[in-house]
This record gives C-alpha cells, sequence and structure tokens, in this order.
C-alpha cells in the first residue's frame, strides 16, 4: 500500500499590525500573518510571533512598529509543511540528521506534534502527522496556547 504525504511550501508571507482600536474586533490577535492575501496564522502576544518566525527560519524585513500601532510588511524567508500517513516515517525524523525541533504546531485546526527539519538549502519543515492518523497526538487547546501562543 502506498502511503502518501502532502506538502506546501509557504514563500510569499506578510505580517499585519493591528492597531489598538481594532485588536478587540480581531479577537485580541495584535499580528496576522496573510499569504496571497489570506490569513495564514495570527498572534495575540509579540513574543509569540517571535518564536514561530524563528522557529520557521523567516526573518521580518523591518523592525515591529509600536504595539498596537498599525503596521505591514514583507516576511523574509520560506517554510515547508508536510503531512505524513505513516507514522514510522514521521518518527524517523527525530534520528535524521535534519531535525531541529520538536513543538506544538497548529494543524487542521489541533494543536498536535510538529517536527522541524531544516535542508542543505536552510529552508525549515514542520512535520505533522495527517489528522486522519489515528494515533496522531492532540494536545489540550488553553494549555497549548500558554506554551506556544
Amino acid at each position: 500500500m502506498l502511503l502518501r504525504t502532502s506538502s506546501s511550501t509557504s514563500s510569499t508571507l506578510y505580517l499585519g499590525a493591528i492597531d489598538e482600536a481594532s485588536i478587540e474586533k480581531h479577537q485580541g490577535y495584535r499580528y496576522c500573518v496573510t499569504e496571497h492575501a489570506m490569513a495564514h496564522i495570527a498572534f495575540r502576544e509579540e513574543r509569540w510571533l517571535l518564536a514561530w518566525l524563528d522557529a520557521m527560519g523567516l526573518r521580518l524585513t523591518q523592525a515591529l512598529p509600536a504595539p498596537g500601532t498599525y503596521g505591514t510588511q514583507r516576511i523574509d524567508g520560506t517554510y515547508r509543511t508536510c503531512a505524513h500517513m505513516d507514522e514510522r516515517d514521521f518518527y524517523s525524523l527525530l534520528r535524521s540528521q535534519e531535525f531541529v525541533t520538536a513543538r506544538r504546531t497548529m494543524s487542521n485546526g489541533q494543536y498536535t506534534l510538529g517536527l522541524i527539519t531544516q535542508d542543505a538549502e536552510g529552508v525549515r519543515t514542520v512535520h505533522t502527522l495527517n489528522p486522519n492518523v489515528h494515533t496522531r497526538p492532540v494536545y489540550d487547546p488553553a494549555q497549548s496556547r500558554a506554551l506556544v501562543g
């Protein structure tokens, strides 16, 4: 049986910093990352945005505006995601020379285990188990938000 993976590449990301008057309307989110004018990921705190950028190997192209101040900018870099159907393939990444770190990540509306690798060109990939893998770890949303924003 052929077990497939699905993958995507993100390289045209933009950051929007939300002004103080609009934060409540955006459910407390202060920073929104978009790709091709569509929502990609959002953060309530600067520290979680910066931690995500670092984990993905991405960089801001200019300084963040003061908290509560509107601003936009391009995000420099590329990262990939890959959802695995085969658990052995997924967990073998822990022993790979490309393995960087493990962290909770959002996938299909759930916090789950993400394994991050980096290829020879420096591009990072966040690997998860496909949501259809019944043994995929799923973490408590409130606890996960406290850990990774």
